[in-house]
């Protein structure tokens, strides 16, 4: 009986997990930019797919003890193609044998970005890894397993290659301490015991990781250093509502930084490497942030306890790949790709699945729940339509695009980038206070200081010159690196209803003489335009 029921039981594993991984091998249409809805729709119903799969397993659980077993193989065969295609594609398109997703990248995958891409690489390695050794170490291995060997040793070298070349620091980082995990694991390997017999060696060792690590560091210093000034106003957010948490990152975080950058004494770097970040590129910081410091321990200790099991269960390769994603989502924002969401639960469910069926039920609920939520709340169709309507924005078809972000609106709220390009379709139809209504709720969403701009420049439309001027000095404390607002402040100070002199000359001579984080004809542009003012206002008698 056992027999008959192990081939239907691991197909029926094996289905189930393809088709949760398989959900993210497909090309997606064409989306507005960073708009993965399409993405997690298929995962939603991805989802829904091990839920069934588990469910049909659920009534041969007492007549079959090799369920996990199956469950956890499917896993690994699943996680290790998935992650050998991804290697294959980015060194395809490394060498121009396929287009890139991003054209100032020359490799990303099927992601966006090349650090996610690599991000997603490291988590899939350890699991290689663990594969390769495993099966080496056999001794007089037959024939599969030697091939086994060769082609999980290949798929090592292919990932070890792409997250060379994409040059993640925390892509490295979650490599090498994943990697020497296992190792350790797979070879009883002790580190205090090791370090008390070769103090001299550990001390070169140690010496070399610490300036390892200060290269990594200086290898992009400001990108280092803005991500540090990140976590630095992120942590005021924390502190600000430690137990509830905020809401919403991007918003919280703007408002701080705002907070912060309106009273002297900071440093000129944190001014230079400032930004108006989606993410806090620390997914613990970002949860603390978003929903309180209660809800981050207990995401910690189900991460923690998850693991402890599988360590004592002895999945090593899941286990390895889950610290490899626990240290990557220290550096970056993986749960934002659902990619990333389906490799986490899968290899959770790996380091936790056993024979118990209560277990198996669960896994079935929490992926049936996940799935049906995504399915529910996924607005991939309306985001086909919103791209349509951001072409015509784009050409300049301002009020057919007002149309149909207007019938868009209700479902597409959630999206920043949705409000903004509505808020500023309305604001260049010159219905100013629909622009602003518009742009308020973007507001809530985001801590991008054009919002702020455009609100400004349609209260000067509207001729409420001192709330514009409010909005404007908003904008120029929330990114005081940016020369923009300060050149709608002068020109709003030169405003005959709302001139000042002395006003006008500080906003101009910060125009015409701040250094901008990155110069460009724009900046030009607009250095011309108020010194053609400055001439204009001299002719004034009250100048």
């Amino acid at each position: 009986m056992g027999k008959r029921l192990a081939i239907p039981l691991c197909t029926i594993s094996a289905t189930s997990v393809i088709l949760l991984a398989g959900s993210q091998c497909l090309p997606a249409p064409l989306q507005p930019a960073g708009i993965l809805e399409m993405e997690w729709w298929r995962a939603g119903w991805g989802f829904v797919g091990i839920c069934a799969g588990l469910l049909l397993i659920l009534p041969f659980m007492d007549k079959e003890r090799n369920a996990s077993t199956y469950w956890q193989n499917a896993i690994t065969g699943v996680l290790l193609l998935w992650g050998a295609k991804e290697a294959c594609m980015g060194l395809l398109q490394l060498f121009d044998f396929l287009p890139s997703n991003h054209s100032l990248y020359a490799f990303t995958g099927s992601f966006y970005n090349p650090g996610p891409y690599c991000g997603f690489l490291a988590v899939i390695f350890p699991i290689a890894f663990h594969e390769f050794l495993n099966s080496s170490k056999r001794v007089n291995p037959s024939f599969p397993y030697k091939v086994y060997s060769s082609v999980t040793g290949l798929v090592c070298l292919l990932l070890l290659a792409m997250i060379a070349a994409g040059a993640s620091r925390a892509a490295w980082c979650a490599t090498a301490l994943s990697a020497c995990w296992i190792y350790g694991h797979m070879y009883n390997f002790h580190l205090h015991s090791w370090l008390c017999r070769h103090k001299k060696l550990a001390s070169i060792l140690i010496v070399g990781i610490l300036a390892a690590g200060i290269a990594i560091f200086f290898l992009k210093k400001d990108s280092a250093l803005g991500r540090l000034f990140i976590w630095k106003i992120s942590s005021f957010c924390i502190l600000d509502k430690p137990l509830t948490g905020n809401g919403n990152f991007e918003y919280a975080y703007g408002l701080s930084q705002e907070k912060y950058f309106a009273q002297p004494g900071y440093a000129e770097w944190e001014e230079r490497v400032a930004g108006c970040p989606q993410y806090a590129f620390n997914e613990y910081i970002q949860t603390a942030v978003e929903y309180g410091l209660p809800m981050l321990a207990i995401l910690l200790l189900v991460l923690f306890l998850c693991f402890r099991k599988g360590v004592r269960k002895k999945r090593i390769a899941a286990c390895g790949g889950l610290l490899s994603l626990a240290v990557f989502a220290f550096f970056s924002y993986p749960m934002e790709f659902p990619a990333f969401a389906i490799a986490l639960f899968l290899l959770l469910s790996s380091c936790c699945i056993d024979g118990k069926i209560k277990n198996y039920l669960l896994l079935a609920i929490v992926s049936g729940i996940i799935g049906f939520s995504t399915l529910t709340h996924n607005t991939h169709e309306e985001a086909a339509s919103w791209n349509e309507c951001h072409i015509l924005y784009q050409q300049g078809a301002y009020e057919s695009a007002r149309e149909g972000y207007e019938q868009l609106c209700p479902r597409l709220k959630v999206h920043y980038s949705f409000l903004f390009e509505y808020g500023h379709c309305l604001h260049k139809l010159q219905r100013f206070e629909e622009s602003n209504r518009i742009l308020a709720e973007a507001e809530k969403l985001s801590c991008d200081p054009m919002i702020l701009n455009v609100i400004g420049k349609n209260h000067q439309a509207l001729q409420h010159f001192a709330e514009a001027e409010k909005y404007f000095i908003r904008s120029s404390h929330r990114l005081p690196n940016r020369i923009y607002p300060y050149y709608l402040l002068a020109k709003l100070y030169a405003e005959p209803s709302y001139y000042h002199p002395d006003k006008f000359k500080e906003m101009a001579d910060m125009v015409l003489h701040k250094k901008p984080k990155v110069h460009s004809k724009a900046i030009d542009d607009m250095r011309k335009e108020i010194e053609d003012i400055a001439q204009k206002c001299l002719n004034r008698p009250n100048c």
